[in-house]
């Protein structure tokens, strides 16, 4: 499972991408990144589900920040999340 973040050049809106196994692709799933998310300062303001390239499921949201929060994002413990052992977490 690989999750990445990107905050908008204006601070806006944060996209995250996440990267997990086409065939664990389903409801439960859904729920649990949705839950994780529910952490962000902001609201999920579009989601796109597909199935991609090597096998692999990808999720995208674009969460729209509060403008009095978008410059406090890099020290919410929302960026602290964490991919696979392999990777280090999004700081």
């Amino acid at each position: 499972m690989g999750v990445f973040a990107r905050v908008h050049l204006n601070r806006d809106f944060v996209s995250v991408l996440v990267y997990f196994p086409a065939d664990r692709f389903g409801p439960e799933t859904r729920r649990r990144v949705g839950e994780v998310l529910a952490h962000w300062p902001g609201e999920v303001v579009a989601r796109d589900d597909r199935i991609v390239e090597l096998g692999f499921a990808r999720m995208q949201f674009l969460i729209a920040l509060p403008p009095r929060r978008s410059g406090a994002l890099a020290g919410s413990s929302a960026c602290r999340i964490r991919g696979s052992s392999s990777h280090p977490p999004v700081e």
